[in-house]
């Protein structure tokens, strides 16, 4: 006799087993530590949710379904197997991809059911450099110029000799230009998905669930004017000025502004189980 929770067995095993794949091509091909850690965060964000939802989760599927699924799954592991060169573009679509097929395998055409997973992964899969050169070319110069001012006024107020120009910074040391590339577009990106995933995965309530932009957008900004600072400082110093603009001083920044947005979110959390916990009305206390 078949033991009821096989199904669910394999389900959790394929689910994985894609869920994986994905985290491999991710590190393999892309090379970015910013796009594997928001992967998994996503890929554990939607897995709580399934986790949370598996008593009610309709798992009955057509023949139909069930068979276009296995196809479209097919070809994604046919696909993923046969990679030789990085295709970034397939690796983003990866995820919505394979829970279109999984979905229809598990569930047929009910994905009504799985909105919220489908909203996360639809967030995940959004091209940042479309993204990013839309906001260039719309207000890439006026934040060049923010991001300028800031640094400018952080630098003076700390005691630096500096003046600033539209997107320029000079100091006694010498000359900083910010470009669109040094203005932490990526990170804001980043920090927004993450207030997406956030609001979708927990309870965040009233004004709190409003300002987790704001907070990503002042928190991107901060950070991406400390860096510029930085550089200016640093500009006489050829191989610190040269870390600090490369890469490996852009993933720091990236790892600080994950943890920081982590954290506020954390206590933004807390506040608002306190909140709703003070709404529930106490039984011993006198009517």
């Amino acid at each position: 006799m078949m033991d009821q929770h096989s199904p669910n067995r394999v389900f959790a095993i394929t689910g994985g087993g894609l869920i994986l794949l994905h985290l491999l091509l991710t590190w393999k091909w892309t090379g970015s530590t910013d796009q594997f850690v928001l992967n998994v965060l996503f890929w554990m964000a939607i897995v709580l949710l399934l986790w949370h939802k598996r008593f009610h989760l309709h798992l009955q599927s057509s023949r139909f379904a069930s068979g276009l699924g296995a196809l479209l799954m097919g070809l994604l592991l046919v696909k993923s197997l046969s990679l030789l060169q990085a295709e970034p573009e397939f690796i983003r679509l990866f995820p919505a991809w394979a829970a279109l097929s999984f979905g229809l395998i598990a569930s047929g055409f009910r994905l009504r059911q799985y909105w919220r997973e489908i909203l996360i992964i639809l967030t995940l899969v959004i091209p940042p450099g479309s993204v990013e050169r839309f906001v260039e070319w719309s207000i890439g110069s006026k934040i060049q110029a923010l991001i300028a001012k800031s640094t400018a006024f952080v630098l003076h107020y700390i005691g630096f000799n500096v003046i600033y120009k539209g997107t320029e910074i000079a100091s006694t040391k010498g000359m900083v230009r910010v470009e669109y590339a040094c203005t932490g577009i990526n990170i804001l990106f980043l920090l927004l998905q993450l207030s997406i995933l956030v609001q979708l995965v927990f309870p965040v309530y009233g004004w709190r669930c409003r300002n987790l932009f704001p907070i990503a957008i002042l928190l991107a900004w901060a950070l991406v004017t400390l860096r510029v600072a930085l550089m200016v400082t640093a500009i006489d110093n050829r191989s610190t000025f040269e870390y600090w603009h490369g890469e490996q001083g852009s993933q720091i920044f990236s790892t600080v502004a994950i943890v920081a947005f982590a954290c506020l979110s954390h206590w933004l959390l807390e506040e608002s189980e306190t909140v709703a916990n003070e709404k529930i009305p106490n039984d011993s206390d006198p009517s």
